[in-house]
């Protein structure tokens, strides 16, 4: 069997569904004239099509509603509940800030201090990396659910390299600001001590 009968055994199968365009069936038509075999094939597809056409069931009116209806309830079809737009974020910006301030509270606590400068600024790089992939990952998610502020949050996070900048040295600033306030501690605390001792 070749390419060509395949397509023609198609065609009768369309034909029985009445969805040959005027070209198919007229080809269709010739092709069976010319052939014995495809006139039994088409005599076989007839009789299949029109067993299949008084065997449909039709079901009664409701049926669906009632079946429907008759299924349980499952808790991951329920309507989501109402929540307003600032309850939504009060838990993601709550983590944030906790995890923001333990950070904060790592580097202070540290009872060697800090090293060197670059030390600190290593840590505040491994620390900003760590945030922006968070969010880039959350931006994704956010993305896939809510696209409006999936693409507001992805602008947010491609600002110009001179805000990303502004918003690093400040934050240096912070951090500088409490090892240098740290380190004051812990001379003073040092001094006394070694004043006790004399």
């Amino acid at each position: 069997m070749d390419n060509r009968s395949n397509d023609l055994y198609e065609l009768l199968d369309l034909a029985g569904d009445h969805a040959l365009s005027g070209t198919e069936k007229a080809r269709l038509e010739a092709a069976v004239a010319a052939s014995p075999e495809l006139q039994a094939e088409a005599l076989r597809t007839s009789r299949l099509h029109d067993l299949l056409r008084e065997s449909r069931v039709v079901p009664r009116e409701g049926f669906r509603a009632q079946v429907m209806a008759r299924l349980p309830a499952h808790p991951a079809w329920a309507p989501a509940p109402a929540v307003s737009g600032a309850a939504r974020w009060r838990l993601p910006v709550a983590a944030l800030l906790f995890l923001a301030v333990a950070a904060a509270l790592l580097i202070g606590l540290d009872p060697r201090g800090m090293e060197s400068a670059a030390s600190a600024s290593g840590l505040i790089a491994a620390i900003g990396g760590m945030l922006s992939s968070t969010l880039l990952a959350g931006a994704g998610l956010i993305g896939a659910s809510w696209r409006g502020v999936g693409m507001a949050l992805g602008e947010a996070l491609t600002l110009p390299q001179q805000v990303v900048f502004g918003v690093a040295v400040v934050g240096l600033n912070l951090l500088l600001f409490r090892l240098v306030r740290r380190s004051r501690q812990l001379r003073a605390a040092q001094r006394s001590g070694v004043d006790s001792d004399r």
